[in-house]
């Protein structure tokens, strides 16, 4: 199996233990759990993450889209799933 360097954005501190729990299990490593979009970014470009796993719901000025265009332009790509309902899931 091909393990990742994931990135863990949720700013919900038990779903993201539930999360870390459960992928270090799968043989992956999480790097860092932050549950900003501005520590998203600080950490992607510290840490140089395989995988990113970012809530779509975030807190502080660099929310989802912000993030997500900053790590895009680090990368050159990232894969985002939703499970929200909201309107910037739908589009």
């Amino acid at each position: 199996m091909r393990t990742a360097r994931i990135l863990l954005v949720e700013g919900e501190r038990i779903i993201a233990a539930g999360l870390w729990q459960r992928l270090t299990q799968m043989g992956h490593t999480v790097l860092a759990t932050v549950a900003s979009g501005a520590d998203a970014i600080a950490q992607a470009q510290a840490l140089s993450p395989t995988l990113v796993l970012m809530d779509i719901k975030l807190e502080g000025a660099a929310g989802v889209v912000l993030a997500m265009d900053s790590l895009v332009e680090r990368a050159g790509e990232i894969s985002f799933a939703c499970a929200w309902g909201g309107p910037i899931c739908r589009k």
